[in-house]
């Protein structure tokens, strides 16, 4: 009998053991996978898994008017309340904002909301308050950068670029008095990148900064530095006239394209999408492939190893240059972001989520 309790005994330990590392798995995938990097992997990972002709399937469809989705629920702003929804419809909390003309931001389950009075509110997906701020100045604009949130405020005397993190502490303050800035964001590596504009000697001088930077790390005279995209060891910079390969300081090789619309960086190819036309291009800057398109289409979106090319309706998967499958959605496209497989295409009229499955397991599917 002592040997059937001591063996109990041990059998309750084990388990309680296996318990233990099955719940530091779980914590530690759920956290690996609630960046976007790693969720990008998991659609990579998956498209290697499947092979043969490919097609956009529609997994779910959420009809209204300023709907952000979010892992499977989505907020809905009706110009002064924020509610968050399950996929039924049903509220699971919501807040209102009284004051004049608010604006939201979300990305990434962060909400900000501001005035151009200088008001600002900063949510988490639970609809708990992570920090509010009163400014002195007036807000022109705010975003959410990867958890981060910036302000771009403005008065009499210039202008100023604010970053928090995430529990609202004051990260970096830039000031602009003699200088416009143009635009701000983070690039892959997750690096705060700067655009200004400097018209102090007659010309247009546009310089591009980095967070851990006080000198400009790059400037062109009579072009607008729009974006950065990190590109093996050094960066791809997009402005009005075309695209440049940024490297150890110098610039490696540059095109231009007339009409330039937006880039993307897969692996070594560089997708350019110009007027009516995509190039892609290796790493010395040469073209290796080139499709007109019949249709206008405006910008580019990492999903996975596919590269979306969209439109105001209509949707492109490409990869390895080559068009994989094609799609028209039934509303007019605001923009597209990814989490895990899914391709969510935000619209007008609601919110679509896709994903790029094998034709003949589509068929499949439908059968059963």
């Amino acid at each position: 009998m002592q040997d059937i309790f001591e063996w109990g005994v041990a059998m309750k330990r084990s388990s309680g053991i296996l318990l233990n590392i099955f719940l530091i798995l779980f914590g530690f995938t759920a956290v690996f996978f609630s960046f976007e990097g790693n969720q990008k992997l998991l659609v990579s990972l998956l498209d290697d898994l499947t092979g043969g002709e490919k097609e956009f399937v529609e997994m779910s469809y959420f009809m209204g008017d300023d709907l952000t989705y979010h892992n499977g629920r989505y907020f809905s702003w009706d110009g002064e309340r924020i509610s968050y929804l399950d996929h039924n419809s049903a509220t699971l909390w919501s807040r209102t904002f009284l004051f004049d003309e608010p604006n939201l931001k979300i990305e990434g389950g962060r909400i900000a909301v501001f005035n151009k009075e200088g008001e600002i509110y900063v949510y988490n997906s639970e609809g708990k308050e992570i920090f509010t701020i009163d400014m002195e100045d007036k807000i022109f604009d705010a975003r959410i950068l990867d958890g981060d949130v910036g302000v771009h405020l403005k008065n009499d005397k210039g202008e100023t670029i604010i970053v928090y993190g995430p529990d609202g502490t004051e990260k970096l303050r830039n000031e602009y008095s003699d200088e416009i800035p143009l635009g701000y964001w983070k690039d892959e590596k997750g690096e705060l990148k700067f655009s200004v504009i400097d018209t102090a000697d007659g010309e247009i001088l546009s310089k591009l900064y980095s967070e851990n930077e006080q000198e400009p790390i790059f400037s062109v005279v009579d072009e607008l530095i729009l974006k950065t995209f990190s590109y093996g060891n050094g960066s791809i910079i997009l402005t009005d006239e075309g695209i440049k390969l940024f490297k150890s300081n110098e610039i490696k090789w540059e095109r231009d394209f007339p009409l330039i619309k937006d880039v993307a960086v897969d692996g070594t190819d560089i997708y350019v999408l110009y007027g009516d036309n995509l190039e892609v291009l290796d790493k010395t800057g040469q073209t290796i492939k080139k499709l007109t398109n019949p249709i206008e289409y405006k910008g580019l979106h990492n999903h996975g190893r596919y590269v979306i090319m969209y439109g105001n309706r209509d949707i492109e998967a490409l990869r390895d240059g080559e068009i994989i499958c094609s799609n028209s959605t039934g509303g007019r496209i605001k923009g597209l972001t990814s989490q895990f497989n899914d391709l969510i295409i935000t619209m007008e009229e609601g919110v679509s989520v896709m994903r790029i499955k094998d034709a003949e397991k589509k068929e499949q599917e439908d059968e059963q």
